[in-house]
């Protein structure tokens, strides 16, 4: 079923201008991708956000770009703050948990739409935190409102929950 937000989103990743008029007889050209494939490539690009830049995919931390983040972003419980608070908030996690790892979960992503300009994206995750003295294991539920800004995908919303320990 065609997703209208899905399209909102990521014109700028996938569709073709067009042009809006034709000679008489003529029809009007295409768009490069169908309504369905745009859906598909705009879930394709959704899930490597998660996964390569929000979990990581090997990468320590957000402090390798921040910028994953919009200028004000709602987070958790904390309601709407700045960015740099919310990176101040995840480099004091990291302090208490330097070894990480998360793993997105296959076929987990779900888009919905959203009250706002963004897509509310929610999947689940593996993790493991160690710290030297004690290790944690479990599966993680993210949610996150997500933006265009500037040709690429920002979070403006994160909350989540842990699902389940190991």
């Amino acid at each position: 079923m065609p997703r209208p937000h899905l399209l909102l989103l990521c014109v700028a990743f996938a569709a073709a201008p067009i042009e809006t008029a034709a000679a008489p007889g003529e029809e009007l050209p295409q768009p490069a991708v169908t309504q369905e494939q745009t859906d598909e490539q705009a879930e394709e690009k959704l899930i490597l956000f998660v996964m390569v830049d929000y979990l990581g995919h090997g990468k320590a931390n957000h402090e390798s770009d921040p910028r994953i983040y919009a200028d004000r972003v709602s987070y958790f419980d904390r309601g709407e703050i700045s960015r740099d608070a919310v990176i101040a908030d995840q480099q004091s996690f990291y302090r208490r948990w330097p070894v990480r790892s998360y793993e997105y979960i296959a076929d987990t992503l779900k888009i919905g739409a959203s009250n706002d300009y963004s897509v509310e994206v929610t999947f689940r995750y593996n993790f493991e935190l160690g710290n030297g003295k004690r290790t944690k294991r479990g599966v993680g539920v993210a949610k996150l409102g997500v933006a265009e800004a500037d040709g690429r995908f920002v979070i403006v919303r994160e909350s989540g929950s842990v699902k389940g320990r190991k």
